[in-house]
């Protein structure tokens, strides 16, 4: 009998779980970019090629909006002019909103200060009229207010290593008093 009522027990707990899944989802895509010879600051060279982002974002499951977004380079193909295979590494977390509109609104940063970056995917996988709705998620109605960014870009290549890092966090306490306020970012060549 006690056998009986822990399978049930444990029957029930993933049936609930299932269900509260379904509300609270964490979505997936991908983003491509194709370089053609893009200047990358330190290295005093340009890079060719291609990568793909991939994002996901979290619903929250009583709003439906989203709250958190994560991000890394899936894949990359990245050459300079003499024929040196490149890496991108790039990994991220933010529940801050600090990159949700740059991820969003992608092709806004083709070309910008001569990079020579395309990407060809389309704007708006968020839609800011759309608050409630679990299959088309929508920008939160009041963006967070406290929370943290975190993120580590790396281009390796040749003995070369160029680095950037940047961490934001901010934090209330219970009064809405401000008690965390930090914002650190490191851009390191061939570290």
């Amino acid at each position: 009998m006690k056998t009986i009522k822990s399978l049930f027990a444990f029957f029930l707990i993933i049936l609930l779980g299932c269900f509260s899944s379904v509300f609270a989802q964490t979505k997936q895509f991908e983003l491509h970019a194709d370089f053609t010879d893009g200047a990358v600051w330190c290295l005093g060279k340009t890079l060719s090629g291609s990568w793909t982002y991939h994002v996901t974002y979290h619903i929250n499951k009583k709003t439906g909006e989203v709250d958190n977004l994560h991000w890394n380079v899936k894949h990359c193909d990245l050459w300079d002019s003499d024929g040196n295979k490149y890496k991108a590494i790039d990994t991220g977390n933010d529940n801050l909103a600090a990159w949700w509109n740059f991820f969003n609104n992608i092709n806004l940063y083709n070309d910008l200060e001569d990079n020579n970056i395309q990407y060809d995917e389309e704007d708006g996988w968020l839609d800011p009229d759309v608050y409630v709705d679990p299959d088309n998620p929508g920008w939160p109605t009041i963006f967070p207010q406290t929370g943290m960014m975190v993120n580590t870009f790396k281009f390796v290549g040749q003995g070369d290593k160029v680095t950037w890092k940047s961490l934001i966090q901010v934090h209330m306490n219970a009064n809405g008093d401000l008690t965390a306020n930090f914002i650190k970012e490191i851009v390191d060549c061939n570290e």
